[in-house]
């Protein structure tokens, strides 16, 4: 089933699919968008479901253009393989808009997720740092440019 994200107020974005249910809201915190992913992504159709995420958040970036962004995914269940997140890393579009910095808060036991994807969007040139906790997301998002990753 190929269901289409319906749209609500404030840059809300739902999706449900096959009875598992997700939710991208997005909202704005200061000059940071505020990405929030809860739910469940998980069993058959996981890689699916976290395309449809991807392109969802891609959607916001690109309606948006923000400079900074704050993605928090500790209310999500089921995560992609780390061989899925490099696939992704490598969907980007040159069209697509990258933020300058990128915040990803997750739960302690999901750490491996994200160390390999923070290594590969540096990489790509994309400043993308995983935290266990909001605050230093926020005080690393806030930092000027110039200070280092």
């Amino acid at each position: 089933m190929n269901a289409k994200p319906a749209i609500g107020k404030n840059g809300t974005r739902e999706q449900s699919m096959n009875g598992k249910a997700y939710q991208v809201i997005s909202s704005w915190d200061g000059d940071v968008l505020k990405i929030d992913m809860t739910g469940s992504i998980t069993g058959p159709s996981i890689l699916e479901d976290g395309q449809e995420m991807t392109r969802m958040t891609n959607a916001l970036l690109d309606e948006h253009k923000p400079a900074k962004v704050l993605i928090d995914v500790r209310g999500l269940i089921g995560r992609f393989s780390i061989v899925d997140s490099w696939y992704h890393l490598n969907e980007y579009e040159p069209s697509q808009h990258i933020p300058h910095r990128l915040a990803v808060v997750d739960n302690p036991e999901n750490r491996e997720y994200f160390t390999f994807a923070e290594t590969a969007g540096r990489n790509a040139g994309l400043q993308a740092r995983y935290f266990e906790d909001i605050d230093s997301a926020k005080r690393w998002l806030s930092e000027t440019a110039n200070q280092s990753t």
